[in-house]
């Protein structure tokens, strides 16, 4: 097989040269994702939404973690925790209605990693723009500990 040069403004160009050259630019531009702000990137805009209880844990050292979430209520089992974006959140006392309802509104912030609620401080252990761990230092009838709460976002 026999290549013709293609001659443009006095330069002589093999095909034998464009071809690579073409396939390289093709892939090149076909692998290019637009840049765009990650879902799971630890942000006020990205935390915020409504989310559900999915898992709780507490852990007293020296002892491996305890599930707990059977301690709590049927009726808070499937409240919701609405973050906003105004630095506002909202629990809604949602499906089953506990009495009194648990309905109540307040204040959280973000700095870093620490998610303070109201005057609660926790620490964001995971966030995957779907689920949010939370680990919280607790200390009950003079114990310390840690809990561990994990939220799925709707």
């Amino acid at each position: 097989m026999k290549f013709h040069k293609i001659s443009t403004m006095k330069k002589t160009i093999s095909p034998i040269v464009l071809i690579p050259a073409a396939i390289c630019f093709l892939a090149l531009v076909a692998s290019c994702k637009k840049s765009s702000n990650s879902s799971s990137s630890i942000s006020v805009q990205n935390l915020a939404g409504t989310y559900t209880i999915t898992a709780l844990t507490a852990t007293v050292a020296p002892f491996p973690p305890q599930n707990i979430i059977d301690s709590l209520k049927t009726c808070q089992r499937d409240d919701e925790y609405v973050l906003k974006t105004d630095l506002t959140y909202q629990y809604v006392d949602a499906g089953t209605k506990c009495v009194p309802p648990g309905d109540h509104t307040g204040t959280w912030a973000l700095s870093g990693t620490t998610l303070t609620i109201d005057s609660t401080v926790n620490t964001i252990q995971k966030f995957d723009g779907h689920v949010l761990v939370l680990t919280t230092n607790v200390t009950f009838n003079g114990i310390s500990g840690i809990t561990t709460e994990t939220f799925t976002k709707q």
